[in-house]
């Protein structure tokens, strides 16, 4: 019935197949299987992938868990993974490596797309679509939803709503990312929408683009990421 609806899904042996892992189970049977082993008595942690950056972030599928486990299975420690899964994804396989330098190539395709379509009175949707359509040439779509913004809509964060006009003088910003064979970019670029700078926006742009140059040549392997933060706050400053 899921398939007549919504297409062919992948079977058991076929995802074994793919990621390697043999104990595949349906999604729909994880609360009986979590009840049985929890009851089992064999087991003394339930360890979650549990982070927020600030405390009155919503919770996430995690933290829904981790309350439901408090009061079901109260014999339970939750223990967090994410120091754990944090140091995992520091490590890359060269295969990881190559897929992420293929993806860095297709997304430089994706955003040189939109600059060179970019104008004075086009849409952002119109944006996306190049970046879209030059993706979808190269075999791939976005690894997240890319946020595409003309103008004043620079000053929201993340932005998806690409309704906006550009004008002239406008600055197109984009934050996007290709994905290829599992990994994901994730690349910020800005640009006139005229094709030519005004002073201001050159100026701001240089001082970006100094940034980042002098904090790539500083940064280590081994550095703590809040160092590197910390730098580049020191820097702006200065």
């Amino acid at each position: 019935m899921q398939e007549r609806w919504h297409g062919r899904r992948t079977k058991a042996d076929e995802a074994a197949e793919i990621s390697g892992i043999q104990n595949i189970k349906l999604v729909t049977e994880f609360d009986a299987h979590l009840k049985r082993l929890a009851g089992s008595g064999r087991y003394q942690n339930l360890c979650l992938d549990l982070f927020k950056f600030t405390s009155d972030l919503p919770d996430d599928d995690a933290y829904n868990m981790a309350k439901l486990a408090r009061d079901t299975f109260p014999w339970l420690k939750i223990a967090s993974i994410r120091p754990m899964m944090k140091s995992l994804r520091l490590l890359k396989n060269p295969c990881e490596i190559e897929a992420l330098r293929r993806a860095e190539t297709i997304n430089r395709e994706g955003i040189l797309a939109m600059m060179c379509a970019s104008r004075p009175g086009m849409y952002e949707y119109q944006h996306k679509a190049k970046w879209d359509y030059a993706l979808a040439q190269s075999g791939t779509v976005s690894g997240f939803p890319p946020i595409i913004s003309a103008g004043n809509n620079n000053f929201c964060i993340h932005y998806y709503a690409y309704t906006g006009k550009a004008a002239d003088g406008d600055f197109i910003l984009n934050n996007a990312g290709a994905t290829w064979d599992g990994m994901i970019t994730d690349i910020s670029r800005a640009w006139p929408c005229s094709g030519v700078f005004s002073e201001k926006q050159k100026l701001l742009y240089t001082c970006a683009f100094n940034i980042s140059n002098y904090i790539f040549s500083l940064i280590k392997p081994g550095m703590p990421i809040n160092e590197v933060d910390e730098m580049i706050r020191r820097y702006n400053y200065e």
